[in-house]
């Protein structure tokens, strides 16, 4: 029994220990169409200098949890334009709020025209 007791204090102190070094902050957001004003879901979000990625959900929000520093953040997704965030302040146990507005990307096109001719050999 005294066994049980000390295993169960020993393991308190180490996730109680754990949790206080642990002063992440996170950065989080929505990511907008800005031809539609509707949200981007699936936008990657990249902090430059990492390999740290995630991408933004249905609603297109998204949620990366870092230790204090500051970084740069990098959205994108296929078809439309990269943004780029510098700077982006992270403090221990806070969030800092990045909202980004992604522009659709215009493609250029050309008319392309074709003609046959009927062969009556």
């Amino acid at each position: 029994m005294n066994y049980s007791l000390k295993l169960i204090a020993v393991l308190v102190l180490m996730l109680s220990s754990s949790i206080a070094f642990s002063q992440d902050g996170s950065i989080s957001g929505t990511v907008i169409d800005a031809e539609f004003s509707e949200p981007l879901a699936f936008t990657n979000v990249k902090v430059k200098g990492t390999g740290i990625t995630t991408t933004s959900d249905f609603e297109g929000h998204y949620m990366i949890d870092l230790e204090p520093g500051r970084y740069t953040l990098v959205f994108s997704f296929a078809g439309y334009g990269n943004v780029e965030y510098n700077e982006v302040l992270v403090k221990a146990y806070n969030n800092t709020a990045v909202d980004v507005t992604l522009t659709p990307r215009s493609i250029n096109t050309e008319a392309i025209t074709s003609s046959a001719d009927k062969n009556n050999e």
